[in-house]
């Protein structure tokens, strides 16, 4: 950290670009889970103005401790429909006295239709990349923004104490939403890499590589040509150089208040885009793990004692001493 300069101010078309018209409109609880160590709910967000009104949902785990607690906005996983990691770590905050709000996706990313071909061989929805983007990354940020502004008027958070959690896509979306939101105040990056267009083009990951595969069999592109079209649509008009790409903004994280995991033998999101976030970052504390993708799962019991630690003695103890 010797000679950090701090994080690097955004111009205001960045900040536009994930903003939404009319803003949060209503909530509603759609389930509850109470027990001895928390409550858990899941709550469906109107937001939107006039026709363009939408919904999205999240699951959220309330502290039963008493008093205004700090708050962690959890990102999932690409993968999965019953987001097990994120839960996981979700109920541990609770437990441990912060709430957590785990933003919950509104389908598959990558459909099974997306590899569908008709009479002619060509895929039936060729790859979109304005839409990809603008689902994977833009409108998960925007969601989770919404979120935050829900979790301020509520009694049981601490509205000054917010946090930020994710792995793999959701540590890339953690990236984003830290840099462009000042309310987040510290956050937990794993096994997520800067590039997302050479991320797609290179990863081993399953759906993605099949998704890869027919598209550029059925449009005729190079993989170069897949990551430079992708680099287009990324692009924020008024901004100048910069785009919604994680390592874009990762300049504008507070290296001090950031923590990594990086997987020394990925695949799925290259080691090397890792290692470019983290050096983008500004060099925040770091964990290395020997593993690829898939078996940094052998370090499961690590992630939660990191994540305990890290928002625990950055959050809950600042805000206990503040008291």
């Amino acid at each position: 950290m010797d000679g950090y300069a701090g994080p690097r101010p955004l111009p205001a078309a960045i900040a536009r670009a994930f903003e939404e018209p009319g803003g949060l409109i209503s909530s509603r609880v759609l389930e509850t889970e109470v027990n001895s160590r928390f409550r858990g709910e899941i709550i469906e967000l109107t937001v939107g103005e006039g026709l363009q009104q939408r919904k999205f949902s999240i699951e959220y785990y309330t502290a039963l401790t008493p008093g205004p607690r700090p708050t962690v906005i959890v990102s999932p996983i690409l993968g999965g429909e019953n987001y097990p990691i994120a839960r996981t770590l979700a109920k541990l905050l609770a437990k441990e006295g912060i709430n957590a709000a785990l933003m919950r996706r509104s389908g598959e990313i990558i459909q099974p239709s997306d590899f569908e071909k008709g009479p002619d061989g060509k895929l039936l929805r060729p790859m979109d990349l304005v839409a990809l983007q603008d689902k994977v990354l833009r409108q998960h940020v925007i969601n989770a923004r919404l979120t935050l502004d829900w979790l301020q008027a509520r009694p049981e958070v601490n509205p000054k104490k917010f946090g930020a959690l994710g792995i793999s896509m959701g540590g890339m979306q953690t990236v984003l939403l830290a840099a462009i939101d000042s309310r987040i105040q510290r956050q937990m990056i794993a096994l997520a890499g800067a590039d997302l267009p050479d991320i797609i083009a290179r990863s081993h990951e399953g759906s993605v590589a099949r998704y890869r595969r027919a598209t550029l069999e059925t449009l005729g592109w190079s993989l170069d040509d897949l990551s430079d079209k992708m680099r287009q649509a990324m692009r924020v008009e008024g901004s100048g150089d910069l785009s919604i790409d994680p390592g874009s903004l990762a300049p504008s994280l507070d290296a001090r208040r950031t923590l990594m995991i990086i997987s020394l033998l990925d695949q799925v999101v290259p080691t090397k885009n890792q290692l470019a976030l983290w050096e983008l970052a500004g060099r925040p504390e770091v964990y290395y793990l020997p593993t690829g993708h898939y078996t940094a799962a052998l370090y499961w019991f690590h992630f939660q004692v990191w994540t305990k630690r890290f928002f625990t003695e950055g959050l809950l103890e600042q805000d206990q001493k503040s008291r």
